[in-house]
């Protein structure tokens, strides 16, 4: 006999690869949302807290997280306060009333005032962003756990891509590189293919038994994969059934190579 070998499908693959590519993508979005999109949106609206003279200059202070940021207390002097914190994002006098001391974090601000003399005159004040850095850690976690799901598509694509299926005289090669002796081959189960496309191979090796499934949205060749095992082994041909019916042969049903 001629050896067949077959891929998966097309219509198969090139859903596959739609799906991926609209995950992977979505991850993307998602990690440029969290560390670029909402952060740059939130700067715009955190701008209208200083002068408008200096508002194109101030920018994000990545280190400027509130759940990380070293205790400042009253009493202490702005210079203190600058070392715990680094370089305010912008300091002067604000209503004529206080001076403050502002600092610009990706989801947020921390304020403090103080007086003439350089010293505290209030506890720290944290203002959140319209992006808060809780919106800012979801969009990172969703780019990872959907980059993930998306990497194990990309994996599941390739897999049909680079593996086969092979029917050969020494019997049926899987994708893992199991090979089915037609000896081996004990229980055929055709069910489930009007419904789904799908045909049970049961058979026992080393006194295990084990399934392979024949399916036509999987296997390009599966039409002349079916009709040669019937023919070896006896067993009833669901696709005669069909052909009666009128339906038409599956993609594959022409892809033999010797």
């Amino acid at each position: 006999m001629q050896t067949i070998v077959t891929k998966s499908t097309r219509e198969r693959m090139i859903r596959n690869g739609l799906v991926m590519v609209m995950l992977l993508g979505f991850s993307a979005y998602s990690f440029y949302d969290g560390y670029i999109g909402y952060p740059q949106d939130n700067l715009v609206t955190m701008r209208g807290e200083i002068p408008a003279d200096v508002q194109e200059q101030a920018q994000i202070n990545p280190t400027v997280v509130q759940g990380s940021l070293p205790p400042v207390r009253k009493g202490e002097t702005l210079r203190e306060a600058e070392e715990k914190l680094g370089p305010p994002t912008w300091k002067g006098e604000a209503l004529e009333e206080f001076n403050k001391a502002v600092w610009f974090g990706p989801g947020g601000m921390l304020i403090l005032r103080y007086d003439n003399f350089g010293t505290i005159t209030s506890r720290m004040l944290w203002k959140p962003a319209k992006h808060t850095e809780t919106d800012l850690m979801f969009q990172k976690w969703m780019g990872v756990v959907v980059g993930l799901i998306g990497l194990w598509v990309l994996v599941r694509v390739l897999a049909m891509v680079l593996t086969s299926t092979k029917l050969s005289d020494e019997g049926l090669t899987t994708p893992r590189g199991r090979l089915i002796r037609y000896e081996e081959m004990t229980e055929w189960n055709p069910a489930d293919y009007r419904d789904k496309g799908r045909i049970e191979l049961g058979y026992t090796q080393g006194g295990r038994s084990g399934v392979f499934v024949l399916d036509d949205y999987k296997l390009r060749a599966f039409r002349p994969i079916v009709e040669e095992i019937c023919a070896r082994k006896g067993f009833a041909n669901p696709l005669a059934e069909s052909d009666a019916g009128g339906d038409t042969p599956t993609e594959g049903a022409q892809e033999q190579t010797t």
